[in-house]
């Protein structure tokens, strides 16, 4: 079927599980539905108060699933999360047992050296101690004003 819009789906497993955040970056409002990520970690990146996912083959990550992100919105993500990460697809779980196909963001092999293999991000500490400080500062912020 030619012309046809293939529904593309994000996985998020740091800051962007927040709406409030997504919606800081993109210009739309998205449904979204609790999932988790099988073979990769969510740690935390030296320095900073977001994590970085890496290959880990026991490891399970949660994370929120968004639908239907518009391709204007995936350029806005691609350009917040900058070269750090790469956009790859993967294979994440709704809390249902369904396993949807979706993009994500993975570590990029130039930064592993950033992060930290051994320590895992929580969310929880993030909300407890960082968001404030992110929501202000994040540099993807600017870059996504730039666009």
């Amino acid at each position: 079927m030619s012309g046809a819009v293939i529904p593309v789906h994000l996985f998020t497993y740091g800051t962007l599980i927040w709406p409030a955040i997504l919606h800081r970056v993109v210009k739309r409002k998205y449904h979204a539905r609790p999932g988790f990520l099988s073979g990769f970690r969510r740690v935390k990146v030296r320095n900073q108060v977001y994590p970085a996912l890496i290959g880990a083959a026991k490891y399970r990550t949660s994370g929120m699933i968004y639908f239907n992100i518009d391709l204007e919105d995936l350029e806005l993500l691609d350009i917040f999360e900058g070269p750090m990460y790469n956009r790859i697809m993967v294979s994440p779980t709704l809390l249902s047992g369904q396993v949807i196909s979706a993009h994500t963001y993975l570590c990029d092999a130039n930064y592993l050296s950033e992060v930290t293999p051994l320590q895992d991000w929580s969310p929880q500490s993030f909300l407890d101690s960082d968001k404030a400080i992110f929501v202000k500062k994040f540099p993807g912020w600017e870059r996504r004003k730039n666009v």
